[in-house]
């Protein structure tokens, strides 16, 4: 019973563990080792299976068995079953982690008696494994204090066994990465695991982890993400409407609202919710993810620990480039004032809808296919600006471009307008040719690129940003 996730190959799967994470059509597969098997050794058909229910499949399999209904149907799950459990996790990122001292001091710290006794301790006490998975990556479980639950004897009605609820971390060292398992557990509990592994680490561990709107965009884009929901806050789209909220088909563009259209100029996304496509020994199924700028992660079907793995693989790469990844409102906000002053008609709420407009019609119809998701497309409008500011900060673009200059952009008035205020604001030396910065930028927008990564690699290599 107890709640696993980074320990579930340790712990195991209950024989009704493995009927759960099965499907009926798992069982009337002739083409699966353990059904062709059965199929060629008794009277039992294909044909038979197929059309049966999920209650009579189960009953004509073991009816033919000569061994265990139970291993037989480990040795379909290990084939076809849905490993691994659901996650919900926090994350923190940090920086001076030491895996060595970690290690160490975690491993003085764990306690070897019988772990019923160890739900009255305090978390810091309550350590009972410290495992080495490689790579630097260390788990660590706790039992958590006061989260017991009784469970009838099996044997003897008269009887109760209890459980313990485990916390379960695991620390990439090598990237700085913390993930601490939310289940049964308060912001108080998380926070005190987070000071923990920060004084056995002797490192620096950020207390609030923020993300970003299109950090949390380009880890939907890295995991080749189907959005199904998107969530904005910041928004100020009438007298009583704070928040746009899309939930949906993955095969619709949440951009259609009437509300949500308006909020992805100038709102800001707090949650996202998409499909991924979960692979675990050459076996893959389908999960929802939901992502919250807190940082708080967690999935609908059950995954394998690698599947945390690769999303902070993704998100550490991404996170390298945070400062070209800051949306066009943020980067303007810096200069409220002076938008004010420059635009005493409407103020900066009508300069950002229009700039942001003149960055849309640049951008989408160059990005817009089948490889990007609709949602994803204000992330690249916000990356071209941040690449186009990059530029102006160097002297290859202050002279009138050497070769032929692109079809302007529809609403190029605008967009040098946001450029040349941008560079005034910005810069000490705000001289540039905008000619030769559209050309640039069109030379970017026009390459072949499916991520944010992709596009800021193919910048920086071209460009030398």
């Amino acid at each position: 019973m107890s709640r696993t996730y980074f320990f579930r190959d340790e712990e195991g799967y209950t024989h009704r563990e493995r009927l759960d994470r099965l499907h009926v059509a798992d069982f009337q597969d002739p083409d699966l080792p353990p059904i062709r098997d059965l199929i060629e050794r008794t009277p039992l058909t294909a044909a038979e299976l197929q059309a049966a229910t999920q209650e009579e499949v189960y009953n004509k399999i073991q009816r033919r068995l000569n061994g265990s209904w139970e291993n037989f149907v480990e040795r379909v799950f290990n084939l076809r079953g849905d490993k691994g459990d659901l996650f919900n996790l926090k994350l923190y990122f940090g920086s001076d982690i030491s895996y060595d001292t970690l290690y160490e001091k975690a491993s003085e710290k764990v306690r070897d008696e019988d772990h019923d006794n160890l739900h009255e301790s305090k978390v810091r006490n309550s350590l009972v494994s410290v495992k080495d998975r490689g790579d630097g990556i260390l788990d660590l479980r706790f039992v958590i204090p006061g989260n017991q639950i009784a469970e009838e004897d099996i044997e003897n009605d008269t009887q109760y066994r209890f459980y313990n609820f485990y916390a379960e971390v695991r620390v990439y060292t090598q990237q700085g990465v913390l993930a601490i398992s939310r289940r049964a557990m308060d912001d108080d509990d998380i926070s005190r695991l987070r000071n923990l592994i920060e004084t056995w680490s002797e490192g620096d561990i950020e207390p609030q982890p923020r993300l970003t709107p299109n950090e949390m965009l380009a880890l939907e884009n890295a995991l080749d993400g189907q959005n199904v929901g998107i969530d904005y806050g910041q928004f100020k789209g009438g007298r009583n409407i704070k928040k746009a909220r899309y939930s949906g088909a993955s095969n619709l563009s949440p951009l259609n609202s009437e509300i949500v259209r308006p909020a992805s100029l100038n709102g800001r996304i707090v949650k996202l919710k998409f499909e991924h496509t979960h692979t675990a020994e050459d076996h893959s199924w389908d999960v929802k993810i939901r992502l919250q700028y807190e940082c708080k992660i967690s999935a609908t079907k059950e995954t394998t620990p690698s599947c945390i793995n690769q999303l902070v693989k993704e998100l550490v790469k991404i996170r390298e480039y945070k400062s070209l990844l800051r949306t066009v409102t943020d980067r303007l906000e810096e200069h409220r004032w002076k938008i004010n002053n420059q635009t005493a008609a409407g103020g900066i709420r009508t300069y950002l809808n229009r700039r942001n407009l003149a960055l849309r019609t640049a951008v989408d119809r160059h990005v817009e296919n089948s490889q990007i998701e609709a949602v994803e497309i204000q992330m690249f409008r916000d990356l071209f600006f941040s690449l186009g500011c990059e530029l102006l900060k160097t002297d290859q673009i202050k002279d009138a471009p050497d070769s032929d200059i692109p079809e302007d952009p529809q609403q190029k008035a605008h967009l040098k307008q946001l450029f040349d205020d941008y560079s005034r604001w910005d810069l000490d030396d705000p001289n540039y040719n905008f000619d030769k910065l559209w050309c640039q930028l069109h030379s970017l927008l026009t390459s072949d690129f499916t991520s944010p990564v992709d596009l800021i690699e193919t910048a920086k290599s071209e460009f030398e940003i």
